[in-house]
């Protein structure tokens, strides 16, 4: 409550003394100046506005505490840096696309993909899919996307073959890995190429 009275007083007093030197100014100008009324007054006025404004913002203008100081400053650098980090991990997230968790054979399946062929078993094709299901458990499949090298295709393929959850691609044995990369048209020895068992069940643990 104290703070606006002083700083109303300190204003006033400010034009107090901008209004007696805009009078002196006055007489001096046209009392011992011989200069016309008119001027002045303009000269008077000038004074009176320039030094009113002055001293207010001289003597009037409230400082921060230096305690209040000191924390804005640590705000505007906190934010500063806040930024510049948040740009620089957007950029980051933007780059890198969303993050995965680094599977086994992943470094190696990269640097054989190139030269990585597919032979046909001789044990062929026949006969079902192991472990099928006709539909997901809970009526919500897994995402198999999150194994490296399925996309979205792949995945509708697996789902036609009755494959929705990790835990059906771990319990595949030898034939069964064999028997999927047969079947997987369009995809054949995916599942040994990409070692899709050992992610899996790196996926479930």
């Amino acid at each position: 409550m104290l703070e606006p009275i002083k700083n109303t007083s300190c204003q006033l007093g400010c034009w107090a003394i901008s209004g007696a030197a805009a009078v002196l100014t006055f007489i001096m100008c046209f009392g011992l100046g011989k200069i016309a009324f008119m001027g002045a007054v303009f000269f008077a006025a000038s004074v009176f506005v320039a030094l009113g404004l002055l001293l207010g913002w001289v003597f009037c203008t409230p400082l921060a505490p230096l305690g209040d100081a000191r924390a804005g400053a640590l705000v505007e650098a906190g934010a500063e840096e806040t930024s510049i980090d948040g740009v620089s991990a957007e950029q980051s997230a933007a780059a890198s696309g969303p993050a995965f968790t680094q599977l086994p054979g992943e470094v190696e399946l990269a640097g054989r993909k190139p030269e990585w062929t597919y032979a046909p078993s001789a044990a062929g094709a026949d006969g079902a899919a192991p472990g099928a299901l006709a539909q997901p458990r809970n009526g919500q499949a897994d995402d198999l996307k999150k194994i490296k090298g399925v996309g979205p295709k792949l995945e509708t393929l697996l789902h036609a073959l009755g494959v929705f959850h990790f835990d059906q691609i771990t319990a595949w044995g030898p034939e069964d890995v064999v028997w999927m990369d047969e079947n997987l048209n369009g995809f054949k020895g995916r599942v040994s190429r990409d070692d899709w068992v050992a992610q899996a069940k790196a996926l479930t643990t």
